[in-house]
């Protein structure tokens, strides 16, 4: 188990004896003009075959370390590059057998730009790819299923084409030549489930296998209908509809055939979708005065009623942090 304190990473057996301080993060002064020393602050930590990689804020730079668990596998392992001024931003990190994908940020004429490294570990093995157009950057998250991943040894990055608009696109990144290719454009919603990108055009429901012409439509809805919500749920796609012309939405699950998309249950009071553990919640007020939560964890292909609370529309997020 590894963990941190402050500018130090630790490695412990859940024992004192075995609790070991594996390094600490010397301050790096390149490119820093405070006055007080430069901030130094882990921004992620993530295994690949049983060795960690740490992402390091150190002042106006990011640094890539990793360990072994011990004091002297622990090292840098690629130079600093310069980083954004807002310590609080994450990296996107995505994982292919022994290689590992991140971006860095970088500031550029007071511009935030991304730039997408690779690594296998090692200082010659980490190299440079390519600057990415701050547009392909959607959100700040760690490892991201859906918007940054790896599909057949090929980099897949999911992003907005507008920062206000809600029509996304697919770009992949091959490593064996070198080249990023659009595979989708103009879609809605776009979500990676059991080897598949599944996505929606207007009122109807799409997969992909990842390649230019390897789309297929999946299930057709009735014109008036829009489509929202997509989640993977134990290799399964859960999605809710809703018609123009009626005041319930629809919670559907598919597994990517037509006979294979249903509908699990309607509702005029259906409230959002949180993730915990690998099961999906989400809330019904059917009457004033009372919420049901449900959950979806993939043993059953229905909805499961959790429990009843005297309460009327509570937020899921909310009873789940509660």
């Amino acid at each position: 188990m590894y963990g941190v304190n402050g500018t130090q990473l630790w490695k412990s057996q859940g024992a004192e004896e075995s609790t070991i301080r594996l390094s600490t993060i010397e301050a790096n002064y390149s490119g820093w003009t405070g006055t007080e020393p430069p901030t130094r602050r882990f921004r992620a930590l993530i295994s690949v075959d049983g060795v960690l990689y740490a992402f390091v804020q150190n002042g106006a730079v990011s640094e890539l370390w990793k360990s072994d668990g011990s004091i002297a596998g622990t090292e840098r392992i690629n130079a600093a590059v310069e980083a954004s001024d807002n310590i609080g931003d994450l990296l996107h990190i995505a994982i292919d057998d022994d290689l590992i994908y991140y971006l860095d940020d970088v500031v550029s004429d007071g511009t935030i730009q991304y730039q997408l490294w690779q690594s296998d570990g090692t200082s010659i093995g980490t190299r440079f790819i390519a600057e990415l157009p701050q547009a392909y950057i959607d959100g700040e998250c760690i490892n991201c299923s859906d918007q940054f991943l790896v599909h057949q040894s090929k980099l897949y990055i999911n992003y907005n084409t507008s920062p206000i608009g809600s029509l996304r696109a697919l770009t992949a990144y091959d490593p064996s030549n070198n080249i990023f290719e659009n595979i989708l454009l103009g879609i809605g919603n776009l979500v990676y489930a059991d080897d598949l990108f599944y996505f929606s055009t207007a009122n109807d429901l799409w997969k992909s296998d990842g390649s230019i012409l390897g789309k297929e439509k999946v299930y057709s809805f009735d014109y008036s209908y829009v489509l929202s919500r997509f989640i993977d749920i134990k290799e399964e796609l859960y999605f809710t509809a809703k018609s123009d012309f009626s005041t319930e939405t629809e919670l559907w699950r598919s597994n990517g055939t037509s006979q294979g998309t249903k509908k699990v249950l309607s509702s005029d009071s259906f409230n959002g979708f949180a993730t915990l553990g690998g099961s999906a919640y989400f809330t019904i007020s059917p009457v004033i005065g009372k919420t049901e939560l449900w959950k979806i964890d993939g043993s059953s292909k229905e909805a499961v009623l959790v429990s009843e609370l005297s309460t009327w529309k509570q937020d899921v997020t909310t009873i789940l942090s509660g």
